[in-house]
């Protein structure tokens, strides 16, 4: 697959972290290639080592894009 993100919100308040915007993926289905599209979510939280983890994604396709 080929993975393509278009960050459209990000904030920080704190030691958590909120992303937003859309995506586009390359797949194979049956043996066709095709383009699904979608948006998703991310809350991230940055821990005692400064590392930041992923605490919540939701990603889901969009039945608006062709």
């Amino acid at each position: 697959t080929a993975l393509r993100i278009d960050q459209q919100d990000l904030a920080v308040a704190g030691q958590y972290a909120f992303q937003s915007g859309t995506f586009e993926e390359d797949v194979t289905d049956g043996g066709g290639a095709k383009t699904e599209y979608g948006r998703f979510t991310l809350v991230a939280e940055q821990g005692k080592d400064h590392a930041w983890r992923i605490r919540h994604f939701t990603g889901f396709t969009d039945s608006i894009r062709p």
